[in-house]
């Protein structure tokens, strides 16, 4: 469940990660998604996708201080 505290939840990312917490929850094993084969990579996107959107944030941030001065 995305925190409403932060604004601009990327909501395809935290789709995709529900329905990943969902499968692999299942109760029989052989119906969970293989976690090395398909957690994983897409924890990696995920991972890259947030390093990317933090990057980008700092950036922005250094920015508009040095305008500031």
């Amino acid at each position: 469940m995305p925190d409403p505290a932060i604004p601009d939840w990327p909501i395809e990312e935290a789709t995709v990660l529900a329905k990943l917490v969902i499968q692999r929850a299942e109760m029989r094993r052989k119906d969970r998604l293989d976690l090395g084969k398909i957690v994983l990579p897409e924890f990696n996107r995920l991972r890259e996708f947030v390093d990317e959107r933090i990057n980008h944030f700092l950036v922005s941030s250094n920015a508009a201080t040095r305008a500031a001065e």
